[in-house]
């Protein structure tokens, strides 16, 4: 992406299927509502910890992506779904359930042997299939009164 761009991904909203490494730039483009970075053979690494807070809708998925903490309320306060299937998440941030309007999360194929113990107050659904558990029981337990799939 080079010159001035930033008007063709505020009305395309999809950048999937490219091999982008930096998001940080795409990240604060306040036009922004939707943003797909999925697909980018596995060259999106690391998430920043600022954000366009108009974002609703994010997706990561397919990319090498191990730490989420960055993706907070704080930072994203209006995000309603979240994709991050096929990463290399280890570990889900106690914050993830203080959303006020996140409605999906997919951490489908990723690294979680947990779930935070807070993971019951989450109001959404939330996919985690094929991850690496250690005590399913224990998983459904927390998961009692969420909507899930796992």
């Amino acid at each position: 992406l080079q010159g001035d761009w930033s008007s063709d991904v505020c009305s395309s909203d999809l950048l999937e299927y490219n091999y982008i490494e930096d998001i940080k730039n795409l990240l604060e483009i306040e036009c922004l509502e939707v943003l797909d970075l999925g697909y980018n053979y596995g060259t999106i690494k690391e998430i920043p910890k600022s954000f366009n807070s108009n974002l609703e809708v994010l997706a990561l998925e397919r990319n090498n992506i191990k730490d989420i903490s960055g993706i907070s309320p704080s930072n994203l306060p209006k995000l309603q779904s979240l994709s991050l299937n096929d990463n290399l998440i280890e570990e889900l941030p106690d914050h993830m359930v203080d959303f006020e309007d996140l409605e999906y999360i997919w951490l489908v194929n990723n690294k979680l042997k947990d779930l935070p113990n807070n993971i019951g107050d989450f109001k959404g659904q939330i996919n985690i299939r094929g991850n690496e558990f250690n005590d399913i029981d224990g998983i459904k337990k927390k998961l009692k009164n969420v909507r899930h799939y796992l």
